[in-house]
């Protein structure tokens, strides 16, 4: 009594962004679609990261660093312009008043960045009107097999439920 019902959760870019609100999540059991802004750094591949060798004097390092020559994070809006038309595909994730809502959609496996280092493996999905304009960008910690039709209608969802609200 009392708990909310359910398993997925998604937001806007307010709470996407931030990483103690996915990590909660994560850990709670929830499964997300969040918002994040164009700017938002992960990794397209894996990259190896360790704590470097102390040299001379000093401190021992203590943080994580990537090894050299590994592969840097890049931002969400790099990945989605890298992608090529055939990695797009149009859905229909809702009917709205005005007709089906059908934009462009893409998906990669990527890995959030905990400060400068890869982290837990994600969803990276990539939204687009159908013409190419108003991209937007999201994080899903969904298993590697959910489909993107699925990870698409629950990012589709958020805007009902704030028009429901402020109803």
């Amino acid at each position: 009594e009392g708990q909310l019902q359910g398993q997925w959760v998604t937001a806007d870019v307010h709470y996407g962004e931030g990483q103690d609100f996915r990590d909660a999540l994560n850990t709670e059991g929830w499964l997300y679609v969040l918002e994040v802004q164009r700017t938002t750094k992960v990794f397209a591949q894996p990259s190896r990261a360790e704590i470097p060798a102390r040299r001379g004097h000093g401190r021992h390092p203590t943080r994580l660093r990537l090894v050299e020559g590994e592969p840097g994070p890049q931002t969400v809006e790099e990945i989605a312009a890298s992608l090529i038309a055939s990695d797009w595909q149009v859905l229909t994730v809702a009917e709205g008043s005005q007709g089906p809502r059908s934009y462009q959609f893409a998906a990669r496996r990527v890995w959030e960045r905990r400060e400068v280092v890869p982290d837990r493996e994600c969803w990276l999905v990539l939204r687009r009107n159908r013409d190419g304009s108003e991209s937007k960008y999201y994080l899903s910690n969904a298993p590697r097999e959910t489909p993107l039709l699925c990870l698409a209608q629950v990012g589709a969802r958020r805007w009902p439920v704030e028009t429901e609200f402020q109803t």
